[in-house]
């Protein structure tokens, strides 16, 4: 659902929530945690994937992959797991600053550069539309983000444990 710009607001149309959250729908990194469950979970396998294809030659340079092949495969998983862990926080990260911005009464903007800050209060019924959004569409977007991070993460503790035992 894309939002509308505010009724009489005097803040840049850049720096308005419901701009932001619009152009982080379509942003390519931000898209994918929009889509279904399942092909939410398909575009992370994927990029998964396609980390540990583009690993996999730096990763059988540095370790003696013909003598431990399992060894140079696992070390090629975790490394794709962190960069992927990484996809995920930038992706939090923008979701949770966009929440942040919906849920607040006052938008904080700044007129022609950073000295001359303003604020303006939101509408009472721009108020709600903008909580609506960011408890029902932007909430489950942080928290599906963080399932899928304590996974991976529960995948990287795990593999490390079997290291050292």
């Amino acid at each position: 659902m894309m939002l509308k710009p505010y009724k009489k607001c005097p803040v840049p149309i850049l720096q308005q929530p419901r701009n932001e959250y619009n152009t982080l729908r379509q942003a390519n990194l931000f898209a994918f945690t929009l889509l279904p469950s399942f092909n939410y979970y398909l575009r992370l396998f994927t990029f998964l994937c396609f980390g540990m294809i583009l690993l996999a030659p730096f990763v059988a340079l540095n370790v003696s992959a013909p003598q431990d092949p399992i060894s140079s495969v696992l070390i090629d998983i975790k490394i794709s797991v962190i960069i992927l862990l990484m996809i995920l926080l930038r992706t939090y990260l923008g979701w949770s600053y966009i929440c942040k911005r919906l849920l607040s009464a006052i938008i904080v903007y700044e007129e022609s550069g950073w000295y001359d800050v303003e604020i303006w209060v939101k509408a009472p019924l721009d108020l709600a539309q903008d909580r609506l959004v960011a408890e029902y569409t932007v909430k489950p977007i942080l928290k599906r983000i963080q399932q899928s991070t304590i996974i991976l993460l529960l995948y990287l503790f795990i593999v490390e444990i079997k290291n050292v035992i």
